[in-house]
């Protein structure tokens, strides 16, 4: 009767419990709900000595619960770009320390200093790698995953190679004597300047000077 009893006390303490969480965890970005069904278990009679009843063995409670982590959860707006949200049915893919996949439905991820994405358990987001805008993902495993990084997707500069430049030199210029423009052009003489802009490999733009100097009759330098 006792043992019964404190089952009962045990169950109820359970639901308790998960309510409580509940409602503590209310605002908790990607946490589902837990609730707590009860089971019946009866306990068959034993057999005392053989010219006696059968004796009475009571039952208990047990309590189990249920967690809705597939359930879909509500949208936020988030100033952050790189926060996740899930619409429908599935799981992020997550990895611990120890390489262990782990699936979670919250989509917080921050990157760190390699761009990589991971949540605030310290876990990084898996996913399979774009080849040529193909993706060759894998059924019912998690072979091929790989950190998202995020510093794959930013623009890259193509450093300036080469350029077109076009003048008309002026044939009535006066032909320059003295010092010719070079690396230290402090005090050089020359006839026209134009520039161009071109682009170094971290697209920083550069501005090139062209400098057009008449040395003598239709000849210049």
């Amino acid at each position: 009767m006792m043992r019964t009893s404190i089952s009962g006390m045990a169950a109820q303490a359970s639901r308790l419990t998960a309510v409580s969480d509940n409602i503590a965890n209310a605002d908790t970005t990607g946490y589902k709900r837990s609730s707590i069904e009860f089971t019946d278990l009866v306990i068959p009679g034993g057999r005392g000595s053989s010219k006696t009843a059968s004796l009475y063995e009571s039952g208990s409670v047990v309590p189990h619960t249920r967690q809705a982590v597939s359930t879909q959860g509500t949208f936020r707006y988030t100033t952050s770009p790189t926060d996740l949200a899930l619409d429908g049915n599935g799981f992020f893919i997550v990895k611990n320390e120890a390489g262990n996949p782990l699936l979670t439905r919250a989509g917080s991820f921050i990157p760190d200093g390699e761009g990589f994405l991971y949540n605030s358990a310290g876990y990084y987001l898996q996913g399979y790698p774009v080849t040529d805008g193909q993706v060759q993902s894998v059924a019912n495993g998690f072979a091929g995953l790989e950190k998202v990084n995020i510093r794959s997707f930013d623009l890259e500069a193509i450093p300036s190679t080469e350029g077109n430049f076009s003048v008309n030199l002026p044939a009535g210029a006066d032909a320059v004597t003295g010092t010719l423009p070079t690396a230290n052009i402090a005090g050089a003489e020359y006839t026209q300047k134009s520039s161009l802009t071109t682009y170094d490999n971290l697209g920083n733009s550069k501005i090139v000077d062209v400098y057009m100097t008449k040395t003598s009759t239709n000849t210049w330098e």
